[in-house]
């Protein structure tokens, strides 16, 4: 798994550590004006039988503008014939991917107030196309913030079975990537 994040100020620098699970993370430091992270590598496929996220690889890119506007794109690539054409639910959650989907906790909220649920939140639905490969990008007026329910802010994206509903439920949630959103 790759890792990059840039801070304005500080000069270029790369870094690299083994992380637990013995995958690679890239840490790299910029000058760049607003702030950015960007991962990449295998998703967490949690048990559940016929799993379309199993082997699945996604990339995941975080930037706040300097007006504290947050843009967020997600690619998917790896998926079997199975999946084209069906979409699918995928949201930033509070905690970081675990053993199961449930470890991840509930989608971060911003606390702002909004006309509807999707305004406070990053949703990032997908479809697969005919390549196995899949795109996604939501763009919201705020940067995330610590909040009471979600003291670190977001910490990962989940992937779930079905597309998002009004209320913000998307059915089980199949895979997970850690992003170390930076808010």
């Amino acid at each position: 798994m790759s890792i990059l994040t840039s801070r304005p100020g500080r000069a270029l620098a790369a870094a690299t550590l083994a992380l637990t699970a013995g995958l690679v993370a890239t840490i790299s430091l910029a000058g760049a004006s607003g702030r950015s992270v960007s991962v990449s590598g295998p998703v967490t496929a949690y048990a559940v039988a016929d799993n379309p996220l199993a082997g699945v690889s996604a990339s995941v890119h975080e930037t706040v503008t300097d007006s504290g506007k947050t843009i967020v794109t997600l690619h998917l690539w790896g998926f079997g014939p199975e999946a084209e054409g069906r979409t699918f639910g995928a949201h930033a959650h509070v905690n970081g991917c675990g053993t199961t989907g449930a470890d991840a906790g509930p989608h971060y909220t911003h606390p702002a107030p909004a006309a509807d649920l999707e305004a406070r939140e990053i949703w990032l639905d997908y479809t697969v196309n005919d390549d196995g490969n899949a795109r996604a990008k939501a763009t919201r007026d705020w940067a995330i913030v610590p909040t009471a329910s979600a003291p670190q802010g977001a910490r990962s994206v989940i992937f779930h079975a079905l597309p998002t509903n009004q209320e913000g439920v998307a059915g089980t949630r199949l895979a997970c990537i850690d992003v170390p959103f930076e808010g």
